[in-house]
């Protein structure tokens, strides 16, 4: 359901901004600056965010393993599971 209002917060959100004709943007330059950020992540994703750990515990490696997909409404879902460990030097 919130699909279809998609295209009409887009145009809000281009409105706020500053970025239409005829739409001067919101009143506050922040508020103009958080419908251009939203606009921006919306059009091409949002940044990458790089993870760090700790300096003296080194690299961390995180490992993603996808649970199978469930065959009926009967079954129960997997447990989500997230590992991680240190990596060596």
């Amino acid at each position: 359901m919130a699909q279809e209002y998609g295209p009409k917060v887009v145009l809000r959100l281009a409105q706020l901004a500053g970025v239409v004709q005829g739409h001067p943007g919101a009143d506050t330059h922040a508020a103009q600056v958080m419908a251009c950020k939203e606009l921006l992540d919306r059009g091409y994703g949002k940044p990458v965010q790089q993870l760090s750990a700790d300096a003296a515990s080194g690299p961390m490696v995180l490992k993603v393993t996808w649970a199978p997909a469930l065959e009926g409404e009967d079954e129960e879902p997997a447990t989500p599971l997230i590992e991680h460990e240190v990596a060596d030097g």
